[in-house]
C-alpha cells in the first residue's frame, strides 16, 4: 500500500469513527441544581465565591443587582481568580484578562466570562437556572 493510500484509509476510518461517535453521543446534559444564599451573606461590593455543579461562580452585589460570572476561563477551562487590586480577573494559564464585568482586555479568550442566571426572591438569591417542575 502506498503512503497516499494508506492516508486516505485513514482518514476514512478516522471519519467513520468520529460519525459512529456522534451518533453515540448522549442527550443534552441537564443543567446543575441551583444554588441558593441568604442575600444577607452577600454584603454590597463583595466578591463571593460558591460552587454550581461543582464549578466556582464569582457572586457580586451592587447597589443595582447581584451578579454571578463563571470562573472558568472561556478560553482554557482553567480557573480566573478576582484581582481585587486591579479590579480584574485573571487567568494564570495563558495570562488572560477580564474587567470587572467579565469582558475581554487581554490574553488569548474571544469570549466573556460566562455570566448566570441570578434571580432574588425576599432574603434569598438563586443562581443558576432552576429545574424545570416534574408533574
Amino acid at each position: 500500500m502506498r503512503r497516499r493510500q494508506f492516508l486516505c484509509a485513514l482518514a476514512g476510518a478516522s471519519g467513520a469513527a468520529a460519525g459512529a461517535q456522534l451518533a453515540c453521543a448522549p442527550a443534552a446534559r441537564t443543567p446543575p441544581p441551583p444554588v441558593v444564599v441568604k442575600l444577607a451573606d452577600l454584603p454590597e461590593g463583595v466578591h463571593r465565591t460558591v460552587k454550581l455543579g461543582g464549578k466556582p461562580v464569582d457572586v457580586i452585589r451592587t447597589a443595582q443587582e447581584v451578579v454571578a460570572r463563571s470562573l472558568v476561563c472561556p478560553h482554557t477551562g482553567c480557573l480566573v481568580r478576582w484581582e481585587a487590586a486591579d479590579s480584574r480577573y485573571h487567568c494564570a494559564c495563558h495570562d488572560g484578562l477580564f474587567d470587572a464585568n467579565g469582558r475581554v482586555i487581554g490574553g488569548q479568550a474571544t469570549v466573556p466570562l460566562l455570566r448566570l442566571p441570578v434571580s432574588i426572591a425576599g432574603d434569598s438569591v438563586t443562581i443558576g437556572t432552576p429545574r424545570p417542575k416534574v408533574a
